[in-house]
């Protein structure tokens, strides 16, 4: 058998990949694609051997480049000039796949020097689509290729594009090759041998499959969450987080990225993570208004929720005024009411304990971590044991404990929530387990921004000080021991009931009172109030609207509140949405002030920004628990998220899979956490166990 060169075949080459007499082109092929083939691969891969003409190595190399030829080309009888049927084309169709596998497998074998016996395929053998496969879009729509029937049934790739099974490996931070391997071990176990020579995916396919299967799962999001369009009242959250940047080569260095998630009634969306210029108002806005008109849900925004930093609640270039003045309408802002919260014991614990620079709480933090395995942990001694305690609390104690117990039977969505209680409960002389010995939870690290550390340390380190197990000065232990005091008997129903937003003011306001009235010091009454006097968001003239569907609040004080609706607002206004005392350096003008005492006509704003209905308004409030418009509106208020914990798990989420190698392109690293938050939002909802259903 003679060799043509190259130049000499590529005109014939050229006429194309021929249907016998029908002039129609097989589909999927460019002449690119097959002289490529032709001349880099196989023609190549048969010179290799020309040297040595004698031989069966050289003979058996050339009988299978011209078998491959003539399955590859397909080339039909020469002279036919009627039309083939389609039931022929189809066998034809089946016949030349049958012929193409055959010849890849001869292949496969030469290069062990060992051709197998050409065998004839049986007729009507079932041939697997190939799933890389994509007709032409001007190709003929009978032809057999273009539109397979269940005489060519697809290769079961359905596995590896299941949206599902994509997520979780997602979730688990499994790289390509690591979740091929699992796919097909499971895909063995389940199948056995048979179902992975099905399976013919490699791991180059299976992360494109990944790829897609993500970007078909955010579309569906994205879908589902336009389609529920109208009608609905939606608050924005936000908060940023540095982290390395996503693209390869640059991991040194940092970005700042911005979650931003909408919520409302049955409604909790990341909308997008993206990397900004700087945590700035003017650059959060931007990008909170990007993502809004992207989802196409600026409309139904009623509630700003963040964080109380100046780049956000600055009256001029504070992003939540910057939003409200974009979107052309007066929104309600809730401030997240733990970060309020957290700032008395931040400031108490900077002030009077140590003040710590770094990351961690401090050295004394450090300290008990250090001898944590050399203290009896039986050796402690509650505040009821401590005289100076036990004569504060002795009024006080039954009430707390109730609270804290009734509070440890709920579900906490943090374990060191529920540690806090049960610290608590053991502080107070009593046993939050009582089947069981009383047992502290070793020390671990705390970062210096969750507050809740702060006050888990203190509680320990005092109980263990006052037997002498942890050894400190005793000034330390005196404002430790303040600290303590004012934190169970002050701030503890503060925090675990913040979540619930129609009670914020009212909170609020008996939080002010308590630290005004403490009279065990002075000095922690003077640094609380200084903090917290300027975060009395939820005593603004708008925002105090809430109270009007505070269950705790008496029929009394509503009648006050609908007459105060009529009174004018004060004099000074103050740019802030939050309520600013008069003097600044007498926080004790709000000592025994009642509720009523900050509404005002401003406050009819509340019900025009939440589109409520305020007929029940003209009845009487002892009526309205019975009153349907009432109702409907307590459902709408009970919707509110006044905390920002679902920014804080937008931002766990930007953490968690900004550092693996999933994606490192920008759309699909979105994509990506869209399809996770919303598999989170499943299985928080969602108490059944998962079952997968890939091989049925």
């Amino acid at each position: 058998m003679s060799l043509p060169q190259p130049d000499d075949r590529r005109a014939e080459l050229a006429l194309g990949w021929h249907w016998a007499g029908t002039g129609q082109s097989r589909p999927g092929t460019g002449r690119s694609d097959w002289l490529m083939k032709c001349e880099c691969c196989e023609y190549e891969y048969l010179q290799k051997a020309q040297n040595i003409k004698t031989g069966k190595t050289y003979s058996k190399r050339e009988s299978a480049f011209g078998a491959a030829m003539d399955a590859l080309f397909d080339v039909g009888k020469k002279g036919t000039t009627t039309p083939p049927s389609q039931s022929e084309l189809r066998d034809a169709a089946i016949a030349a796949k049958s012929d193409l596998i055959r010849v890849r497998k001869r292949k496969c074998s030469s290069l062990r020097d060992y051709v197998e016996d050409s065998e004839e395929p049986e007729s009507g053998a079932s041939i697997h689509r190939d799933p890389d496969y994509k007709p032409d879009s001007d190709a003929d729509s009978d032809n057999p290729l273009a539109n397979p029937t269940a005489s060519a049934p697809f290769r079961p790739r359905q596995i590896s594009t299941a949206p599902q099974l994509m997520a979780f490996l997602d979730k688990s931070n499994c790289t390509s090759r690591g979740a091929f391997r699992t796919v097909n071990a499971v895909v063995a176990t389940v199948k056995g041998r048979e179902g992975v020579k099905l399976f013919k995916c490699g791991k180059s396919s299976f992360f494109r499959d990944r790829v897609k299967a993500r970007k078909v799962a955010a579309a569906e999001i994205r879908r589902r969450f336009r389609s529920q369009k109208g009608g609905r009242r939606l608050t924005v959250h936000w908060d940023g987080i540095h982290v390395p940047l996503l693209a390869p080569g640059a991991r040194r260095k940092t970005e700042e990225r911005l979650p931003t998630i909408v919520t409302g009634l049955e409604v909790d969306q990341l909308l997008a993570a993206r990397a900004i210029p700087s945590g700035s108002g003017q650059n959060t806005v931007r990008e909170v208004l990007k993502c809004l008109e992207e989802w196409e849900c600026s409309e139904e925004v009623v509630a700003l929720c963040s964080d109380t930093p100046t780049s956000n609640t600055g009256y001029e270039n504070g992003a939540a005024s910057l939003i409200e003045k974009a979107l052309g309408r007066d929104v309600l802002y809730v401030a997240c009411r733990h970060h309020l919260l957290e700032i008395i014991p931040k400031t108490l614990f900077d002030r009077l304990v140590e003040k710590s620079t770094s990351p961690d709480l401090g050295a004394l933090c450090r300290r008990l971590q250090d001898c944590w395995d050399s203290i009896n942990k039986t050796a402690f001694k509650s505040a009821v044991e401590d005289p100076e305690c036990d004569e504060f609390l002795k009024d006080r104690r039954a009430s707390i404990l109730e609270f804290a117990k009734e509070a440890l039977q709920k579900p906490h969505t943090r374990a060191d929530y529920r540690y806090l209680l049960e610290l608590v409960v053991i502080f107070l002389g009593d046993n939050p387990k009582p089947s069981q010995p009383i047992k502290f939870s070793p020390p671990i690290a705390v970062s210096s921004a969750r507050f809740m550390g702060r006050i888990i340390y203190c509680l320990t380190i005092h109980m263990f000080a006052l037997t002498g197990e942890f050894a400190l000065e005793s000034d330390v232990l005196e404002n430790l021991r303040q600290l303590n005091l004012i934190f169970v008997s002050t701030y503890l129903k503060p925090w675990f009931t913040s979540t619930t937003v129609a009670i914020a003011p009212r909170t609020d306001l008996q939080l002010a009172n308590d630290i005004i009235g403490y009279t065990q010091s002075d000095q922690i009454s003077a640094i609380a109030g200084s903090a917290f006097k300027n975060h009395l968001w939820y005593l603004h003239g708008v925002t105090v609207g809430l109270a009007f569907f505070d269950k705790g609040i008496s029929v009394c004080e509503k009648r006050e509140m609908v007459v105060r609706l009529s009174a004018p607002p004060p004099k000074k206004v103050s740019p802030w949405k939050r309520y600013v005392v008069p003097q600044r350096t007498n926080f004790e003008t709000l000592l025994d002030k009642p509720l009523s005492h900050f509404v005002s006509e401003t406050t009819l704003a509340f019900f025009k920004i939440l589109k409520l209905d305020t007929a029940f308004l003209s009845e009487d409030p002892e009526k309205w628990p019975e009153n349907e418009g009432y109702l409907k509106n307590l459902f709408v208020v009970e919707a509110l998220q006044c905390i920002n914990d679902v920014a804080e798990r937008g931002v766990a989420l930007v953490k968690r899979f900004v550092k693996n190698s999933l994606t490192r392109q920008e759309e699909g690293f979105q994509d990506l956490l869209l399809v996770q938050n919303d598999l989170l939002r499943q299985e928080k909802h969602s108490n059944a166990s998962l079952t997968l259903d890939f091989f049925s």
